[in-house]
């Protein structure tokens, strides 16, 4: 694997699992909708949360050749992932089990 630096990148279209979007909903918690459009940005600025080293590495070099972007983060002891498929066209943000 080539050495890359992050290079900012567009979210694209960005979509919620249904899971995700009642879990985060304003009616049932302005904190958890706050939290999760907060992480989007940071996705979006390269901060990748909780994933490998190798992970991060892959999203750095994601960011310049237009593949599969990944970050995990935590809400107390819930895990919820950010996903910006290849191309960058859409991101996703869901639950593991929302695959």
């Amino acid at each position: 694997m080539a050495n890359y630096n992050y290079k900012p990148f567009e979210l694209g279209v960005v979509k919620m699992s249904k899971a995700m979007a009642i879990w985060t909903s304003p009616k049932n918690s302005t904190f958890k909708h706050g939290e999760v459009m907060n992480r989007l940005q940071h996705h979006r600025a390269g901060v990748w949360g909780d994933v490998a080293a190798d992970v991060a590495l892959q999203n750095d070099e994601a960011t310049n050749t237009g593949n599969e972007i990944l970050s995990v983060y935590h809400l107390g002891e819930v895990e919820y992932w950010i996903k910006t498929a290849a191309g960058h066209l859409s991101t996703m943000v869901m639950f593991p089990t929302d695959l």
